[in-house]
């Protein structure tokens, strides 16, 4: 006699839109890594520099061990119901993450990352924006003013980092929109989960809570 088969849930990891897998990463520990590939429209709309986004997702139970009923990655139970789920929203820094010396954006970014790793679970999102949307060749032309180089390579007088950009774009340096992440959200079941931001940008919080739709409330307002 054949014994049973157990049948047993499993959750989908590879889709047209998107790649997970296990991570263990350095700063947050174990988690799901997502990579969500957009369309072309998507990267305009949204000024991104790559179709890839990086989403890396710690939770408090294993989504692979213990997978949705609704088809979808992620659920509320795979955190905590009753605590807001930390979230970061980081936008790509090659020059910070090379050793720019100007730059904090890569020790920032392992800072919020060891949050989560210290708070048991959370999101974090890397977004293909390096240079607030305008690209490493606009971040390029930004340090020579500040270095004090012309684009002939004569010597002028240097500028500060705010005046350098205030030449270069008089109309405003960053071009970053969000509203990608609402998709994102919906299709991996993030969308209706409750999150607190990580971060001290009070007006990045509320243009992604105003783009998206999504509930993220501000680590301020439990001080």
């Amino acid at each position: 006699m054949k014994p049973d088969i157990i049948e047993r849930k499993s959750v989908k990891l590879e889709t047209p839109e998107y790649s997970a897998g296990p991570l263990y990463n350095r700063y947050m520990g174990k988690c799901l890594q997502v990579v969500f590939t957009v369309d072309e429209r998507a990267i305009a709309e949204n000024a991104l520099t790559h179709p890839d986004i990086l989403i890396l997702v710690k939770t408090a139970v294993d989504p692979i061990e213990s997978p949705s009923d609704n088809g979808v990655l992620f659920e509320g139970r795979h955190f905590n119901f009753r605590v807001d789920v930390p979230l970061r929203i980081s936008s790509a820094c090659l020059h910070g993450s090379l050793g720019d010396t100007d730059c904090l954006c890569h020790q920032e970014t392992i800072a919020y990352m060891e949050q989560i790793r210290e708070h048991g679970y959370g999101v974090f999102v890397y977004m293909p924006q390096d240079s607030q949307g305008r690209g490493l060749r606009d971040k390029v032309r930004d340090h020579r003013l500040i270095h004090g180089v012309d684009e002939k390579g004569r010597k002028i007088e240097p500028v500060s980092a705010e005046e350098s950009l205030r030449i270069l774009y008089p109309e405003g340096y960053d071009i970053r929109r969000y509203g990608v992440l609402k998709e994102i959200f919906t299709k991996l079941g993030l969308a209706g989960i409750r999150f607190r931001y990580l971060g001290e940008g009070e007006d990045k919080r509320r243009q992604v809570v105003e783009e998206t739709g999504l509930l993220i409330g501000s680590a301020l307002e439990e001080s």
